[in-house]
């Protein structure tokens, strides 16, 4: 039987609004997962050199590197960690986007608990395949 910790992601979250990333931290957090947040998508990258993660979440809209430029770095260095878009543009992001970038899952903002702790869910199920 798997501890806490065994269920329990290890997730980095990426979004250039502070109170957002807190609210991100805080959900995923209190979902039993351990968080690291990064306000930029420079400073993901160093996190992501520095920790191994199960899985990303990443705003679209950041100014120094978008969310799919991040993802782009993501899979070039790990080709089998999953990213998540947090996008507050939901109908323009198209499935043929997501599809040739590799993204998990996209969230609209604003998003909801429960959808968000479900995707993160049902993404981390198949993270021992990934290993």
């Amino acid at each position: 039987m798997e501890n806490d910790m065994e269920r329990g992601g290890h997730i980095l979250v990426i979004d250039d609004e502070e109170p957002i990333l807190e609210l991100l931290r805080d959900i995923l957090t209190d979902g039993g997962h351990t968080v690291v947040t990064a306000l930029s998508g420079r400073e993901a990258l160093v996190a992501l050199k520095d920790e191994l993660f199960d899985l990303v979440f990443t705003d679209v809209g950041m100014p120094d590197m978008t969310g799919w430029d991040v993802c782009r770095h993501v899979h070039d260095m790990r080709p089998s960690l999953p990213v998540v878009l947090i996008t507050g543009w939901g109908s323009s992001v198209t499935s043929q986007e997501t599809d040739e970038a590799g993204v998990a899952a996209v969230i609209g903002k604003p998003f909801q608990v429960d959808e968000l702790l479900a995707k993160t869910e049902k993404i981390l199920e198949g993270r021992s395949l990934r290993r």
